[in-house]
């Protein structure tokens, strides 16, 4: 009897357990799928932090999680501040100018005001922005230059100013861009000639600049130097300079 009651007290204990196992078994089954909409959370708020972490330069010391990266009590690296496309002012485009000339180039103003551009017939194209006007130099050659930066139509393009546009080149950037190329022989006594770089990004944003070996790149002027004192290939990088 003794082993008979022994051995139902077994069987009991063995059928509690199976009915606790069940039910922790049920219960883990119902919470589960509370737990994907909170992994999920998890992973968006990781990838909103990240996102933020790129922008302001990176994570915490240590390469700490992303998640301490995005909390409030974290103090968040500032942003710089982005250019607006067109200067506001021909001291801000002067700026400009001088941080993307670098070490390439000196240069001083001696005449400011708003753009004014005209197409290969003459007519003045519609448009807005700040242009400069000085004197240029570079390894001692120095040239009378003007500098606009415009708000223009992309559609419309770049152009070039000579009437029979004999030394006119326009294409296509790989960036979707487009600009135009040319050396103007100045009238006038002397040998003066005027480079002209006409670039028309997508966005918009025209940057036209003249350089010549006169003083005044119109020509009619005194004589610098025997040539301008960029070349072409020169202008164009000064134009499609990034750091405009």
């Amino acid at each position: 009897m003794n082993d008979l009651k022994a051995l139902e007290d077994a069987f009991a204990e063995l059928e509690r357990r199976a009915d606790n196992a069940v039910l922790r078994a049920g219960a883990s089954k119902s919470r589960r799928p509370r737990l994907v909409p909170v992994a999920a959370a998890v992973l968006v708020a990781g990838g909103l932090v990240a996102g933020v972490a790129v922008l302001t330069g990176g994570s915490g010391p240590g390469g700490s999680s992303s998640v301490r990266e995005g909390s409030p009590s974290t103090p968040m690296t500032t942003l710089p501040v982005r250019h607006s496309l067109i200067p506001t002012s021909a001291k801000e485009l002067e700026d400009r100018f001088r941080v993307v000339l670098g070490d390439t180039a000196t240069f001083t103003v001696t005449d400011t005001g708003g753009s004014v551009e005209t197409d290969g017939d003459g007519n003045v194209k519609p448009g807005s922005g700040v242009a400069i006007v000085g004197v240029l130099t570079v390894a001692g050659h120095s040239g009378g230059y003007d500098l606009q930066i415009i708000k223009s139509n992309p559609a419309v393009g770049p152009h070039c100013e000579d009437l029979d546009r004999a030394n006119c080149n326009i294409h296509k950037r790989p960036d979707g861009s487009s600009i135009a190329v040319s050396t103007e022989p100045l009238a006038g006594p002397g040998n003066g000639v005027t480079h002209m770089i006409d670039l028309v990004r997508k966005d918009g944003v025209e940057v036209l600049m003249h350089v010549s070996n006169e003083r005044d790149p119109k020509g009619e002027s005194q004589i610098l130097s025997p040539k301008p004192p960029l070349s072409t290939d020169q202008m164009i990088k000064i134009v499609t300079s990034p750091q405009w």
